[in-house]
């Protein structure tokens, strides 16, 4: 088993959290980021929000995963 880091949208509202979540295969926080960030996610700072709660103009699906691995 591999340990990789999965960001995550930290919207709350009335009737539960955003579902959206960025898989990575990687282990660097600040790759992770760098990803989300091109993709569109707010991740400057505590919370981290996906491109709709961030506010950006950039769709994305609600689960993305990122370098796909064989296995």
């Amino acid at each position: 088993m591999s340990a990789s880091i999965t960001v995550r949208c930290d919207r709350t509202g009335q009737y539960g959290s955003c579902p959206a979540q960025l898989f990575t295969s990687t282990t660097d926080e600040a790759e992770a980021y760098a990803h989300a960030s091109r993709l569109g996610w707010a991740v400057n700072g505590t919370p981290d929000y996906c491109p709709r709660h961030a506010g950006t103009t950039r769709p994305t699906p609600a689960v993305v995963p990122l370098h796909l691995r064989e296995h």
